[in-house]
């Protein structure tokens, strides 16, 4: 008998694991992707000041600026994130990363929706940008799955208000070194 082909599961804690080295990192990478975001709108902004000290590693602010995410990923991942961990992914000793997030359990899709916000804030107010983000996620929708994006723009529009202030604290958060 044909066995089943093994299916991907998202949330498993082993897309946290790199067999290859041995090594965890505290979160999915694309928390990780947020905070490298989150981190550039804040050295581009003049309402933010980051003090790159807290970021020894990171390659500063022309490296964090100037370089694709999954490149910058693959030269610094281990020594910034990645540690040695139990079975289930928990520190040992109490080792931890040298970098790591200031919650177990961050909400990947609130950083999101946030740093879409504020990425989109020239486009107006709350409809408007509400609008945006319901066109952009429509499309990426039916490119992967043909299934459009049901929630209505003003049931998005009545958490504008909350993704954005989210995103000035996500800021002052990540000039200081710390994420979300």
């Amino acid at each position: 008998m044909r066995k089943k082909p093994k299916r991907f599961d998202p949330g498993s804690k082993w897309v946290r694991y790199d067999a290859e080295r041995g090594l965890w990192i505290p979160s999915r990478k694309r928390v990780f992707l947020y905070w490298f975001k989150f981190l550039q709108e804040a050295e581009k902004s003049n309402d933010y000041q980051v003090e790159w000290k807290k970021y020894k590693g990171w390659g500063g602010a022309k490296v964090v600026l100037n370089t694709k995410f999954d490149d910058w990923w693959e030269d610094r991942w281990i020594t910034l994130f990645g540690y040695e961990g139990t079975r289930d992914g928990a520190f040992i000793d109490g080792q931890k990363p040298r970098y790591y997030l200031s919650t177990n359990r961050p909400k990947a899709d609130g950083i999101r929706y946030a740093l879409m916000v504020y990425q989109n804030r020239h486009r107006g107010g709350t409809l408007e940008i509400a609008d945006w983000i319901k066109s952009y996620e429509q499309k990426k929708s039916q490119l992967r799955s043909g299934i459009f994006w049901v929630e209505e723009t003003f049931e998005l529009q009545s958490r504008i208000g909350r993704y954005r202030m989210n995103a000035h604290k996500i800021l002052e958060n990540v000039s200081v070194g710390v994420f979300p």
